[in-house]
């Protein structure tokens, strides 16, 4: 199956680079379908599996999210076109939230963790909820304390449940 995807990948990047040179030389070209069109295209005729096709779209959105990333007001636009359904996935939110922290956009990496671990629990990005400074301390404790009643042997969650609880006592 990766043997596949990566053949599909130098597919892909040498169709890119043929369209590139087809557009230089014939400028009338219509412009070359989007990631997602392509994806959906070989989807539809079951050229590619579902779950390859997935995998996929998953790995297209966190490119495009970096991509996107040059400041929090660009991230925050490509994010609010990104499906619901892909938005909870636990690579495209760690994705998503690590790139909103680095910007400086504490609240929204915690609303998009809290999303996607209500979905599917992940204990890296239940750890990356106290990674970031924010002025919602007490109630990131607080929903910490939740999900520790549900999954009280989580390191993530314990650091991330120590982190503010140490910044809102005075700690660190």
């Amino acid at each position: 199956m990766k043997r596949l995807a990566l053949g599909l990948v130098v597919l892909l990047a040498v169709a890119t680079g043929a369209l590139f040179y087809l557009r230089m030389r014939l400028p009338d070209l219509p412009p070359p379908p989007t990631d997602a069109e392509l994806q959906a295209l070989l989807e539809k005729r079951d050229a590619i599996a579902a779950e390859t096709a997935a995998q996929l779209r998953v790995t297209a959105i966190v490119e495009n999210l970096k991509r996107k990333a040059l400041d929090a007001e660009s991230l925050a636009a490509y994010w609010t076109k990104v499906p619901s359904t892909d938005r909870t996935r636990v690579r495209v939110a760690t994705a998503a939230a690590r790139l909103f922290i680095d910007r400086g956009g504490c609240r929204q990496a915690h609303e998009i963790i809290r999303g996607a671990l209500a979905e599917q629990w992940s204990t890296d990005l239940a750890a990356l909820y106290g990674e970031c400074r924010g002025d919602d301390d007490l109630e990131r404790i607080e929903q910490c304390e939740r999900w520790l009643k549900e999954q009280p042997r989580d390191a993530g969650l314990v650091r991330s449940t120590a982190a503010p609880a140490a910044r809102f006592t005075g700690g660190r």
